[in-house]
């Protein structure tokens, strides 16, 4: 589990940013390296979710390149899920910050790790949660950086979103 994270029963999570930084820092050390420089690379966006959700829901240009379906299928316990370059967010979620930079996450991750591997591992997250009676937030790393950065954005929502983080350099909040 992340060092500086604490998830509560409920799903909710507190981030506790280190005394010696910034907070854009901090958020910049929850995503490490691997993921900060996926910020601003153009993702492939698979055409069949467009076909298969435009009847759901409304879609929207997200940021940097993805696409934000609001009234998608999504998992049970879950306010959103990714796919690629595509957010699915249920239709009774409202969509704040936090939860569009949780998501963001995962398409960072799904842009570094590619879709076999990215989903091989988050497959074998879910069969481990599952085969220790745990949620996946608890087991999942994936899911640990995620609900990290969203409970940095929901104690401190005067941060810049993450996918602003690279393209501005060294911003200080």
């Amino acid at each position: 589990m992340t060092p500086d994270l604490e998830i509560h029963a409920d799903r909710s999570a507190v981030s506790r940013p280190p005394a010696d930084g910034t907070l854009v820092e901090h958020a910049r050390s929850l995503l490490g390296s691997g993921l900060l420089t996926q910020v601003g690379l153009p993702g492939r966006l698979p055409a069949w979710p467009g076909r298969l959700l435009r009847r759901r829901g409304g879609i929207h240009a997200g940021p940097d390149g993805t696409v934000v379906v609001h009234g998608g299928w999504v998992p049970r316990n879950a306010g959103g899920w990714t796919h690629g370059n595509w957010i699915i967010v249920r239709r009774t979620t409202l969509i704040s910050r936090a939860l569009l930079n949780h998501e963001y996450v995962h398409v960072l991750q799904y842009r570094a790790q590619g879709a076999l591997r990215f989903y091989w591992r988050y497959l074998r997250d879910l069969l481990r949660a599952w085969r220790t009676r745990r949620s996946i937030w608890e087991v999942s790393p994936s899911e640990q950086v995620a609900m990290a950065v969203e409970a940095l954005y929901r104690l401190h929502p005067e941060l810049p979103d993450l996918w602003e983080l690279r393209a501005s350099g060294s911003l200080e909040v």
